[in-house]
């Protein structure tokens, strides 16, 4: 698995806070620190607030990554996310992923057509180098990378469950398949937490299984603050993980 496949299923998991069983959307800022095989590679941060901009109550997720001076001299990466979901049936409202890896910059942008919810048109933007690459999408279940885990955590689960979404980055379509492996205790730097331990797997429409994804776990918290706590993703040498540092809870009033 390349390194830049990495930094982008570890920053779109990040930005997905949530609960495996039904709950409200669990809002305030975490903090998160990745290593590569013990040495620190980069940090991360995910904030998930109301958004009272509209008539109709939805959030907005935006997460930041950055790797640090080490890794910087190898392989650099400055990316931000935003995503905007209704809060009552989680609706993809719109995506945006704006980076900069080795000093090229990308932006990537989802928009979602919400006249007929029969035949959501869907249409992504990719800006690269001075080009423009337009993408649509004819497919009312197509959802970006943010809301489908959004949705998928905010679903009742039991050991052995699978979950399967159709997810559209703005530049490809691809098949996932969330499993609920088992339950475990771990420890991180935010605290020891039980957890659900779900692992993905990743097909790209027309092309198959994404080989480089060589085996990734998700471990969510079931209390008292539902999260994503720790990712680990195997790489070619050693493994990269992801571990919660601590959760801000928004202010009160």
């Amino acid at each position: 698995m390349t390194v830049r496949i990495v930094a982008t299923v570890i920053i779109a998991a990040l930005c997905l806070p949530s609960a495996l069983q039904a709950s409200p959307v669990v809002t305030g800022r975490l903090d998160y620190r990745l290593s590569w095989n013990g040495i620190p590679a980069a940090h991360a941060t995910v904030s998930i607030n109301q958004d009272e901009a509209g008539p109709e109550p939805r959030y907005r997720v935006e997460a930041t990554a950055q790797t640090s001076w080490l890794v910087d001299l190898l392989w650099s990466l400055r990316a931000r996310v935003t995503s905007i979901f209704a809060g009552d049936d989680l609706t993809p409202q719109g995506f945006r992923y704006d980076r900069e890896v080795n000093h090229e910059h990308s932006l990537t942008e989802v928009t979602f057509d919400q006249s007929s919810l029969a035949s959501l048109a869907t249409t992504g933007t990719y800006y690269h180098g001075g080009h423009t690459t337009v993408l649509d999408v004819q497919d009312a279940d197509v959802l970006d990378p943010i809301t489908t885990i959004f949705r998928a955590l905010a679903q009742p689960v039991r050991i052995g469950d699978t979950m399967r979404y159709e997810v559209f980055t703005g530049e490809a379509r691809y098949r996932v398949e969330l499993s609920v492996a088992g339950e475990e205790t771990i420890t991180v730097p935010a605290g020891t937490f039980k957890t659900w331990r779900v692992e993905p797997q990743v097909w790209k429409i027309g092309t198959g299984l994404d080989r480089r994804l060589r085996r990734a776990t998700v471990w969510v918290s079931q209390a008292p603050v539902r999260a994503v706590v720790r990712i680990r993703s195997e790489v070619f040498i050693g493994a990269v993980n992801c571990d919660l540092q601590q959760w801000v809870a928004p202010p009160s009033g």
